[in-house]
């Protein structure tokens, strides 16, 4: 799979340069997954994303045996490639023709560990607050435990709810999840503090990723897209 041909996938492309026909429609698909799913990481609006790809009955029929290694592929050309725009990407899981995918921006997560209250919440809840990678180490562990024990006989840990604040989601309202407090309104996280205020963030975030779908939707490559975020 050609790193340049994956890139210049655009909504409605057809043959990508460098990549066979099944590579080219494996590679559509993901892309359109990564904008519908990633829109805020793609245009700055938040630091972390998680996401899951899973290809289409057509593609999985048609990969058969080789859907596992044709994903681990996937994953590698893209996170090698983001790695320019900024962003970073990394395989999680893949379990029955399902990809389960981080995506993150550094300077966004340096961002949010300048805040005193940020970065307290999260060492109290056991994460690395040195630094960036520090941070991002304890993520990984903490999403390897919650998905590697599913399927193997043992129960499954609580999901890392606290990681809530890298979703770019106000350090109330990632408390007051945790705590089961009554929510004031919702969007696409529960609120708990200010109506007001929640659906200022919330609509802000709406045009943000609409603004990156739409863009997508109407031709634009992922690396046209990524270059003008």
């Amino acid at each position: 799979m050609s790193g340049a041909g994956a890139m210049s996938v655009c909504y409605a492309s057809g043959l990508l340069e460098g990549c066979t026909a099944g590579e080219s429609h494996l590679c559509r698909e993901f892309a359109q997954t990564f904008v519908r799913c990633a829109a805020g990481v793609i245009y700055t609006a938040k630091p972390v994303a998680l996401f899951s790809f899973a290809p289409s009955a057509e593609t999985r029929e048609r990969e058969g045996e080789g859907l596992r290694d044709s994903l681990y592929e996937l994953a590698r050309v893209y996170g090698r490639e983001l790695r320019s725009f900024g962003i970073g990407l990394e395989r999680l899981s893949v379990r029955g023709g399902r990809m389960t995918l981080l995506v993150y921006r550094e300077n966004l997560i340096a961002e949010l560990l300048e805040n005193d209250e940020d970065r307290a919440f999260l060492r109290a809840h056991g994460y690395g607050t040195k630094g960036v990678s520090d941070l991002l180490d304890s993520m990984r562990r903490r999403l390897a435990e919650y998905y590697g024990a599913v399927g193997v006989g043992r129960e499954r840990p609580t999901f890392p709810h606290e990681i809530g604040l890298l979703f770019g989601y106000p350090l109330e309202d990632v408390i007051g999840f945790i705590n089961g407090a009554r929510f004031t309104c919702r969007g696409p996280w529960k609120a708990y503090g200010d109506v007001e205020q929640a659906k200022l963030r919330f609509d802000a975030l709406s045009r943000v990723e609409g603004e990156c779908r739409r863009r997508y939707r109407s031709g634009t490559t992922l690396a046209r897209l990524l270059a003008t975020a």
